[in-house]
This record gives structure tokens, sequence and C-alpha cells, in this order.
């Protein structure tokens, strides 16, 4: 034994840390919890929070057989009807192009485009709803949907008939990917 002990102990700690939150081992971190010389693997008391010894490869989802199919448009929604002299505007957001809409989390603002004698845009209409719809008089305004840090503006043009915008919101994220490097022993 070395420093804070054997190979075979740290490979117990590692694998009691998979197991307490639930991961299932690749194939090749199941070679590095059996060692180098191929033997068995360190066998795990089951804890607290812990699924037991037993190492199961998760099965893929079958997808449900009574699923609804998606809806052609993402404002699938009915829009309310206008009250007289006001005109609908539902807005919605997305991560990307091809991404699905944002359900939840999104600050929606409406300004009007012409800024007062200060030179600011004054605030009309403020909605923390997924796919809200504003019902607005006909003019010029500017929307401003922002998701934590990230944000998207755009000027619309409200006329007549109900308007209807997506945004691509830049939120960006991480894909996280199972790759287990294996390490020359120290």
């Amino acid at each position: 034994m070395r420093g804070w002990g054997s190979g075979r102990f740290w490979r117990c700690i590692i694998a009691s840390a998979w197991l307490a939150v639930g991961w299932a081992p690749t194939h090749a971190f199941a070679q590095f919890l059996m060692g180098p010389q191929g033997g068995a693997p360190p066998q795990i008391a089951p804890g607290p929070g812990s699924p037991g010894p037993t190492l199961t490869y998760p099965s893929p989802l079958a997808p449900p057989s009574n699923a609804a199919p998606a809806p052609a448009s993402p404002f699938a929604q009915s829009v309310p009807a206008a009250p007289a002299g006001h005109v609908a505007l539902a807005v919605a957001a997305r991560y990307g192009r091809e991404a699905p809409l944002i359900s939840g989390g999104l600050i929606w603002r409406i300004y009007a485009a012409n800024p007062d004698l200060n030179g600011t845009l004054r605030l009309v209409k403020e909605d923390r709803t997924a796919t809200p719809t504003f019902m607005l008089p006909p003019g010029d305004y500017v929307v401003h949907a922002s998701l934590g840090l990230a944000s998207a503006a755009k000027a619309v043009q409200l006329r007549n008939d109900t308007t209807r915008e997506i945004f691509d919101i830049p939120a960006g994220g991480i894909r996280l990917g199972r790759r287990v490097h294996l390490l020359d022993r120290l």
C-alpha cells in the first residue's frame, strides 16, 4: 500500500460514488473497477441512498404508444380575440431554429418604439409566462425576451391582424457524454 491506500480502495470509493448518484458504469469503467489483473470487481456494501452492489446498464426507453402527434405550429393554442381598438401579439421563444419552445423562466417586456423626452423607451407591458399573448393598440413596439443572462429583442409593427413572433434565445448549453479515460497507475 502507498499513500492513501491501494488502487482497489480507490476503485471502491469511485464505484460507491457512482452508485450513490444512480449512474450506471460504461464497459470501460467496469474494466477499471476490476483492476489490472482482470479479477472480480470489488464488493460494495449498499449504503443509504445506494441501490446496492449490482451494476446494471440502463435499458433504452421505448416511446409511448399513445403519444399525441406534435403540433404543426408552435402557436397551436388559439389566440383570444382582441378587444376593439387593439391587436393581439402572441410571442414564444426557443433556443434555436429546430429546438422546441422554452416552457418557463422567460421574462417578456414590451416597450414603445419611440423614446420619451429623456431618450429611454417606455415600458408598456411585462409578462413572465412561457407564451403570452399581449393586447396592444396598433403601432410600433420593441419586444424583449430574457432568460437569465441571455436575451433577444425585436422591433414589431402591429397593424390590424394578430401577430405571432418567435424569438431565438442564444442561451446555449452544454451536452455531456460519458467517456472514461483510464490513466496509468501512479
